[in-house]
């Protein structure tokens, strides 16, 4: 003869038993928060769940749904799964409340970050805000970026004098190399290694013809001093502070009063 469970809220239970899910009640929270969301849940709770246990009568948040041996189904709380008897049930409804408690815990961990992506999100849309206000719209980090291009041309400015007798040369001149070179001095960059020596000799027979003739060792002379110049004032570039030159540009350009030091 089969098992009947004796409950003391129902007589629902032949054995042998067999889990069939696990459903928790909405919370009061959600009930403050969201009444529609709560009445919701409860409309859509297994049939069995009343949020009491089946068996001892006591409020549960968490009903484990069993299902006997005549299909019928129930609700009881994990602690009360011991009283079926049951092992092999009991082993279902504790794994079961494991993979709740770690499923849960998953969650909290979910919404802590992204109560804290919101929080960080929130406080970088405020200093964006007041960034904004600060600087005639823009951010800081758009200030920046005007700042470091404004110093760009600034540098050329103050360079552009001193290279025109190399720009010029290496404008006229084929390659990539005296792209690269000429780029890169017209940003206030020296080149590396032979490079130098390259230059100079490049110029000596731009300006003045054929190696080994005389006018060409008169011009290396010439291109080794104006070399030197260059290098000069692209080393001399950074000492020089264009805090208050790039601060009165970017009124001009932007209409952004940037005070110095800032």
């Amino acid at each position: 003869m089969k098992k009947v469970a004796v409950h003391k809220s129902s007589r629902w239970g032949v054995a042998p038993y067999r889990l069939v899910g696990v459903w928790s009640a909405p919370s009061r929270g959600l009930l403050e928060a969201n009444p529609d969301a709560f009445n919701n849940a409860w409309r859509e709770a297994p049939k069995s769940a009343k949020g009491s246990c089946n068996h001892c009568g006591t409020g549960i948040t968490h009903h484990f749904i069993i299902r006997d041996a005549g299909g019928r189904e129930f609700s009881i709380g994990s602690t009360c799964v011991e009283s079926l008897g049951d092992v092999k049930l009991l082993s279902e409804v504790e794994a079961a409340e494991r993979k709740r408690r770690k499923a849960v815990a998953a969650e909290k961990r979910r919404l802590k970050r992204e109560a804290e992506w919101a929080e960080r999100a929130a406080r970088i849309a405020e200093k964006r805000e007041a960034e904004r206000a600060k600087y005639n719209g823009y951010t800081k980090d758009e200030v920046d970026e005007f700042v470091r291009d404004i110093v760009k041309d600034l540098k050329r400015d103050d360079i552009a004098e001193v290279i025109r007798y190399f720009d010029s040369m290496l404008n006229n001149s084929n390659g990539d190399f005296a792209r690269s070179i000429r780029d890169d001095l017209r940003d206030g960059y020296l080149p590396y290694g032979r490079a130098a020596r390259i230059i100079i000799d490049m110029a000596a027979k731009f300006y003045g013809g054929r190696a080994n003739s005389k006018a060409y060792a008169a011009e290396y002379l010439i291109a080794e001093a104006r070399w030197a110049a260059v290098e000069s004032t692209i080393n001399g570039l950074e000492n020089v502070d264009y805090t208050e030159r790039a601060a009165v540009a970017l009124k001009e350009r932007f209409n952004i009063n940037l005070e110095v030091g800032a």
